[in-house]
Formats: C-alpha cells, sequence, structure tokens
C-alpha cells in the first residue's frame, strides 16, 4: 500500500504526470529546473517525504498510546495530544509573535506532554488509566478546550488566517520542507523510544501486576511511553497540523493483519500511517480539483465511522 501510495503521490494532482515525465526528470538532474522537474522535485517529491514522516509519527503514536492505555480508542487527536501541541504552536507565533521554527517546535512538544499529563492525570485520579470511558471524556474536553483557545487565536490575526486555516486542519501543501530538519531528529528519538516498548506493551495488555510480576518497570515504561508519544506527536503535528484520527486508523488496520502483538504492531503502523495519509493527500487534491481538500479533513471523514464503530464494539476497548 505504501508503494503504491508514493506512486500516486508523485503522480496525481492538477497537472497529471506520465511515467516517461517523471522518469525523465527523476534521471536527468539538469530536467529538474523545467516545468515538470518544478513540479516532481519542488512540489510532489518534498511533500510525499512529508507525508510519509509524519504519517509514520501519528500512526506510532497512536499504537503506543493504546498499548498503555490499554484503550482502543486512545489517539493523540481524541485524547487531546494533538491539539495541545496545535494550541501551544499558535500560542507561540501570535501571543509572542515568535516565527522561528525552533521555538514552534518547542512549543508543539511542551503543548502536546502538558495535554497528556492533564487527560492521563484525570483518568488516574477517576479510577486509573485503565478506565477507559473517563480517558476519552477527559480527551474529548482537552480537545475541544484547546481547538476553540487556538480557533480564538487564529480569528484574532486576519492576516495570517487564511494561511493558519489550511496548517490547523492538516495540510501538507502549506508546509516548508526545511522544517523536516529540525523535526526529524525527534521523531527519530520517539520512534526509537516507542519501538523499544513492543515487550512492555504486551505485558501491559495482560494487566499492569501480571507486567510488574514480569519484571516490568510498570511506572518507568508509562512514562517512557509518554515521551514517544509526545515527541512523535507533537513533531508531526507542529509539522502539518492535527491528524485526526490518524493514529486510530492505522493501528486497527495493522492488527486486522497481524494480530494484537506489539512486535508486529509498532513496525508495521507507521507504513500503514504513511500510506493512509498519502493517499488522503491524493484524494483531497483530486474530490474537489482543481482546488484542493487537506489530508486532515479526508482522513477525519474516514476516521469518524471508524471511531463510532468502535466505540460500539465495546468489546475492543481495552486490549
Amino acid at each position: 500500500m505504501v508503494v503504491a501510495a508514493i506512486i500516486l503521490s508523485i503522480f496525481v494532482g492538477a497537472r497529471p504526470l506520465s511515467v516517461a515525465e517523471v522518469a525523465t526528470v527523476l534521471a536527468d538532474p539538469s530536467a529538474r529546473h523545467s516545468e515538470i522537474g518544478e513540479i516532481v522535485w519542488g512540489q510532489r517529491l518534498p511533500r510525499t517525504i512529508l507525508g510519509i514522516c509524519v504519517g509514520a509519527a501519528m500512526a506510532l503514536a497512536g499504537a503506543t498510546i493504546q498499548g498503555h492505555t490499554r484503550n482502543a480508542l486512545a489517539d493523540p487527536s481524541i485524547l487531546g495530544v494533538s491539539s495541545g501541541a496545535a494550541f501551544a504552536v499558535v500560542l507561540v507565533v501570535f501571543a509572542f509573535g515568535n516565527t522561528s521554527i525552533y521555538a514552534q517546535v518547542a512549543a508543539a512538544l511542551v503543548g502536546a506532554v502538558v495535554a497528556s499529563v492533564i487527560v492521563f492525570s484525570i483518568s488516574a485520579l477517576s479510577g486509573g488509566l485503565s478506565a477507559s470511558t473517563t480517558l476519552i471524556l477527559a480527551g474529548a474536553a482537552m480537545t475541544a478546550l484547546f481547538t476553540a483557545l487556538t480557533t480564538a487565536m487564529i480569528l484574532r490575526n486576519r492576516a495570517s488566517l487564511n494561511q493558519l486555516r489550511f496548517w490547523n486542519s492538516g495540510a501538507l501543501s502549506s508546509v516548508e520542507p526545511s522544517i523536516l530538519a529540525v523535526v526529524a531528529p525527534i521523531l527519530f528519538a520517539g520512534a526509537v523510544i516507542a519501538l523499544s516498548s513492543a515487550p512492555a506493551l504486551n505485558a501491559l495488555a495482560i494487566g499492569p501486576d501480571t507486567a510488574q510480576s514480569l519484571g516490568i518497570n510498570v511506572p518507568r515504561s508509562r512514562v517512557m511511553g509518554l515521551v514517544a508519544v509526545t515527541l512523535l506527536a507533537g513533531g508531526a503535528t507542529c509539522v502539518a497540523g492535527p491528524l485526526a484520527f490518524l493514529g486510530l486508523l492505522a493501528p486497527h488496520a495493522i492488527r486486522a493483519l497481524t494480530g494484537p502483538d506489539y512486535r508486529w504492531v509498532l513496525p508495521a503502523a507507521p507504513l500503514a500511517g504513511a500510506g493512509f495519509v498519502l493517499l488522503a493527500d491524493v484524494v483531497g487534491r483530486r474530490v474537489i480539483a482543481p482546488a484542493e481538500l487537506n489530508a486532515g479533513i479526508v482522513l477525519a471523514a474516514i476516521g469518524a465511522p471508524v471511531f463510532i464503530a468502535l466505540v460500539r464494539r465495546r468489546g475492543l476497548i481495552e486490549v
């Protein structure tokens, strides 16, 4: 699926490209400055790479947070992590006037961790991390709060409204590729931490007490999981804005193929996430052509029915 999504991302757009045109541009460096070269090298390849990185990060964050909360409905966008990161970025830009990429990335990470701590603290005070209903309700409340505050700030700055309304709905089209150089090490660190947690997540799936008896340091594992989700979701949100339901869709699609073993789910979820983002971006380019529909909107349209279906299947709330 990922390979097909990459091919479609390069070939499909307002200006459809043939195989011969793309092959010529890729093979001949001098053709980069032609019209086709600018489309391929200047627009679609960077956009595809951004989509792969963001999709992989959000999917891995979703799989990780589902494992640590033992909640199949957990997702960075549903639990307020993405909206907290988005709110912090907008706050830094418009309240303090700081447009530095480094400041925005730092703000996204702080916003993500603050939102995570608030949501998990509410859940813990109401029965622990496995209290599924409390966790989802707390996440929904924080998402609504941060989204409202973000929208209020954006609306107060008309000059930047047009730019940020695309970013806040999850877009790849208006992203500066240079931001990836700053965010990539953060996403890599988060991925390493998340992937290394597979044995602990398999033990936690049985129950915290059982995991503890198997030698798992549960509090330390929870903290490392929070760090991984913060780095992955915060970094991805800073790049492309909130991508709703991606962290929910990708892990469940992978579980349908591999089962619940996190040794398979964690490495495979990023591939599914990258494919979902690229396909959503391609659909967004064509559904209202010549205009574009943001990938985040397409993902939300797909993810909302999936979320409702999962809610109705009560047996899937804890995994």
